[in-house]
């Protein structure tokens, strides 16, 4: 896909860090469908960095994913999504995202067809922090996976700057 830089140190500094040590997903390895433009790279979206500056940022094609490989199968106690901050605008963009998750495959469009939907936005306006505990769909699946997938409704580019995932 496309050309990942490192995001183990993507900034010299610690501002915008929170703690990480519960976070299953940190490091770990991801793609995402498109890239918008550098610096906003997949990698950006487990970094630990919770500023606007360390956002991961896709074009606004017909299908667009970011995605997480955690390299095992985990049980999730609760998966966050830290929405971009800025205009309301800006944070309605999350408005209807999905959440896919899958045991098998790959972080790759092949992969993304076949997953299966663990949760839907259904909130009118963007939220700064989106706090998943369950699959809310119907019919429920459970709460685990080795791949998470991060999908905007049709249409809409996804960004977004962090997700952590605790077990």
């Amino acid at each position: 896909m496309w050309l990942r830089p490192s995001c183990q140190e993507s900034h010299d500094h610690m501002k915008g860090r929170e703690d990480i040590s519960t976070n299953i997903a940190f490091h770990k390895p991801t793609e995402m469908s498109s890239l918008l433009e550098a610096p906003y790279f997949s990698c950006r979206g487990v970094d630990g960095i919770f500023t606007n500056d360390s956002i991961m940022h896709t074009v606004d094609a017909t299908t667009e994913w970011w995605c997480v490989d955690l390299e095992k199968t985990c049980n999730f106690r609760e998966i966050i999504l830290y929405n971009r901050n800025g205009s309301q605008d800006i944070s309605n963009r999350m408005i209807g995202f999905e959440l896919r998750i899958s045991t098998s495959g790959k972080c790759d469009e092949t992969t993304f067809n076949s997953t299966s939907l663990c949760y839907k936005d259904q909130q009118l306006t963007g939220q700064l922090v989106y706090n998943i505990t369950d699959c809310n769909q119907v019919p429920s699946i459970q709460f685990l996976s080795r791949l998470i997938f991060i999908s905007p409704k049709q249409n809409e580019f996804i960004n977004f700057r962090e997700l952590v995932v605790r077990i």
